[in-house]
């Protein structure tokens, strides 16, 4: 019983994960192309609205969503975030270890003046 309780969550977190991330990719397409859509139709009705300065967002709004979907995948993605903390965590100790370092030399070089 106990492992299928185990198996159950596991199951669930990967749904929960694929969710999220349908969801984060949907909302992203709907936000990105909405512009673009109303734009369109209402340029249908009003032609004056072609030679205005404002077709240039929808077109600015549906190219940033080919920018967005590859930085959801990487956010949601357990690998990246794992070599982000990594990555953090040496970059900090390097730079506690030069910080030290740099302090230590400047106190000697202080007391040979």
């Amino acid at each position: 019983k106990q492992w299928y309780q185990r198996r159950v969550r596991v199951m669930w977190n990967k749904n929960k994960k694929i969710l999220i991330t349908t969801l984060m990719i949907g909302g992203s397409f709907v936000v990105s192309w909405s512009p673009h859509i109303v734009f369109t139709i209402w340029r249908a009705f009003d032609a004056s609205l072609s030679s205005s300065s404002l077709n240039r967002l929808p077109q600015y709004c549906h190219m940033i969503s080919l920018c967005v979907n590859p930085i959801i995948y990487t956010i949601v993605n357990r690998n990246f975030k794992k070599f982000m903390k990594e990555h953090a965590r040496k970059v900090s100790e390097a730079t506690t270890s030069f910080s030290t370092s740099t302090s230590t030399s400047a106190h000697k070089a202080d007391n040979m003046n």
